[in-house]
């Protein structure tokens, strides 16, 4: 869900300042999908923005997981 999440198109709008680093871009992306934040940790995500994301509600991301179609999931190791 998260890999296909980050497709979001406010996942992609995501506006970050300059100089945050492509790993901190990714770590916020994944902190912005899943949304559950203690207050603390959110005031030190938001410091990654230009401006402050709106929120991705439950219900958008429900609506756009309903669009993923036609993929197929390999691996070449163990799945628990």
């Amino acid at each position: 869900e998260t890999w296909y999440l980050r497709q979001h198109p406010k996942v992609r709008a995501l506006k970050f300042k300059d100089g945050v680093k492509r790993q901190e871009r990714i770590n916020a992306r994944v902190r912005y999908i899943e949304g559950d934040m203690p207050p603390t940790e959110k005031a030190q995500w938001l410091t990654n923005f230009a401006t402050e994301p709106e929120e991705l509600t439950a219900e958008e991301k429900a609506a756009f997981l309903k669009t993923l179609d036609g993929v197929a999931l390999a691996s070449d190791a163990f799945f628990p």
